[in-house]
């Protein structure tokens, strides 16, 4: 087994942790890194994006749908 130090908040070693192979002796894999700070820093924000609809926008003109290809009669 490996051992790994403990430090204290002020950077004092306070004393020694044995870390078992079985757990952490494997490669690391980056994409989860990766994958876990996307995560944590989506969960920060604070979700008040506001899209207009047609409804909101003042005078926008544009067409809901195209004319042709939908399937709906006109």
């Amino acid at each position: 087994m490996a051992t790994a130090e403990l430090i204290d908040i002020r950077g004092e070693k306070v004393g020694e942790v044995e870390i078992k192979d079985e757990i952490f002796n494997c490669e690391v894999k980056l994409y989860l890194i990766h994958d876990v700070v996307r995560m944590q820093f989506a969960s920060r924000r604070r979700g008040t994006v506001v899209i207009k609809t047609r409804k909101d926008v003042n005078a926008s003109g544009s067409k809901l749908y195209k004319q042709k290809g939908m399937g709906r009669a006109r």
